[in-house]
């Protein structure tokens, strides 16, 4: 019969406390737990897949150094999530910046879609979703989309104005603000319905 101090943690409070105590098995498993989640959740933040999986391990090392620090006022999760939307932040101004000074920088504001799939996606407490498994089933969902939602939506995505994306699909500029906004609201529907059939 296996004695107390033979049962593994699982729960992340007890990883955070063991991993504090210096068993790096358990630091290891508390931020694998997390990991492929959070970086869907980058990705779709900022875009690019090299600087997400750097924004990522910026983020896990942020929390590692604060762990001690840490109050448990929320989950682990929220407070892992909260640093790694304010390195997103950080990530966005800083290419902004380099944009108005000049240098050849696509980016543009996200228009909430990180935030619908960090509401539908980072909900789904049960899991480790592998990064690839992630993506599919947000695209799966942008791909049911009307055309033109899907087409406004993918532009946006890709970094293009509004000015750009009206002049590319030959809309008016208000189209293409009418059709972000019910691809999103649509594409939030698609993901809460996922998630929400899986967990049945």
């Amino acid at each position: 019969m296996p004695q107390l101090d033979d049962i593994e943690p699982q729960d992340d409070r007890d990883l955070a406390e063991s991993c504090l105590k210096g068993v790096q098995k358990h630091c290891k498993r508390l931020f694998n737990k997390h990991h492929n989640i959070l970086f869907v959740y980058i990705k779709v933040r900022v875009g690019d897949g090299e600087d997400a999986k750097d924004l990522t391990q910026e983020t896990m090392l942020r929390a590692y150094r604060g762990l001690e620090g840490f109050s448990w006022d929320s989950s682990f999760k929220t407070w892992l999530f909260s640093i790694a939307k304010n390195q997103c932040i950080d990530y966005v101004r800083r290419k902004q910046a380099k944009k108005r000074t000049g240098n050849e920088i696509r980016i543009e504001a996200n228009d909430g879609m990180a935030d619908i799939i960090d509401e539908s996606i980072k909900s789904d407490s049960h899991a480790i979703i592998e990064k690839k498994e992630a993506m599919d089933i947000v695209n799966a969902a942008i791909r049911q989309l009307p055309k033109r939602q899907r087409e406004v939506l993918q532009l946006r995505q890709q970094g293009f104005s509004y000015d750009q994306i009206k002049d590319k699909l030959k809309i008016k500029k208000s189209s293409v603000g009418t059709n972000l906004t019910a691809a999103l609201k649509n594409l939030k529907a698609l993901l809460e319905k996922h998630y929400k059939d899986k967990n049945k």
